[in-house]
């Protein structure tokens, strides 16, 4: 065998190695296809907007945690952070600073300035436009300390964390927009007037308004 007959048999070798390892001739290298999870197609909700799985009422109560309730129009307001949060089926719909009560523990007895902390519900909403303002002291009454709403939570005994009723105890906006994002209120949770104002726009489609959970949270 002369050394041209060797050569072609060297190209030859050369010419089947690359053909099996998928390079050149024409041959395509595949690559397996990453799946994407079941049920998360054309979904853009992120982990942090999503709820967890309901946890039991009793064991969230022992904790003074949320319910995590996944159906319906949902509030969960956290204390120690200045937020509401409006979940509806699970989905986190809307983040709002706010205002809660002067002193940040739970409240424990009448005119404590406390807000209440438990797992309640819408009572009613009502129109604060025309409302007056009488301080606790005395003085003279005010207008538009409520702003244009006022959200009432039934704050009963079988929802608060103290095991006690507190009346009186309601979401609404205010008249001092400095004051959002404070520990400032006598124990409602005031919001920036716009902002209640999208919140009760969102809440009149609920077909029950006494069906909005509440959880308010240390």
């Amino acid at each position: 065998m002369n050394l041209l007959d060797k050569h072609k048999i060297h190209l030859l070798l050369l010419a089947l190695f690359f053909c099996s390892a998928g390079y050149g001739m024409g041959v395509e290298t595949l690559i397996p296809e990453t799946s994407a999870p079941a049920g998360t197609a054309d979904v853009n909700i992120q982990p942090a907007d999503k709820l967890p799985p309901n946890t039991d009422p009793t064991a969230a109560r022992l904790i003074r945690g949320p319910r995590n309730i996944a159906s319906g129009y949902y509030i969960i307001v956290k204390k120690d952070q200045h937020q509401l949060k409006l979940y509806q089926d699970g989905i986190l719909l809307k983040t709002w600073p706010v205002g809660t009560g002067k002193n940040p523990s739970d409240k424990i007895k009448a005119q404590d300035s406390a807000t209440p902390e438990g797992h309640y519900k819408v009572k009613a909403i009502h129109d604060a436009r025309s409302w007056l303002y009488t301080p606790p002291s005395g003085g003279t009454k005010a207008r538009n300390v409520y702003g244009p709403w006022f959200i009432r939570v039934d704050t009963d005994s079988t929802g608060s964390f103290s095991g006690k009723s507190w009346t009186g105890i309601g979401i609404h906006g205010t008249n001092k927009p400095e004051s959002i994002g404070h520990d400032v209120s006598l124990g409602c949770i005031r919001m920036h007037n716009a902002d209640v104002m999208e919140l009760k726009a969102e809440l009149d489609k609920a077909p029950d308004i006494t069906q909005v959970q509440v959880d308010i949270l240390p």
